[in-house]
């Protein structure tokens, strides 16, 4: 479980740190499916990083 948990944070912290690439995008083009995509990776990696927290618990 342990292993688990690490992963899902390694994970979420590497999505996280994608997001500032994801914004530059969106606001170059400004177009519906960056848009969605930034909101997906924002998602995705404050998801990731609970579920990481809650496999310690």
């Amino acid at each position: 479980m342990m292993l688990k948990g690490i992963i899902f944070l390694l994970f979420g912290l590497g999505l996280v740190l994608m997001i500032p690439q994801y914004v530059k995008r969106y606001k170059a083009e400004k177009n519906i499916e960056n848009l969605l995509v930034l909101m997906g990776i924002i998602l995705l990696g404050s998801s990731s990083i609970v579920l990481g927290i809650l496999e310690f618990i």
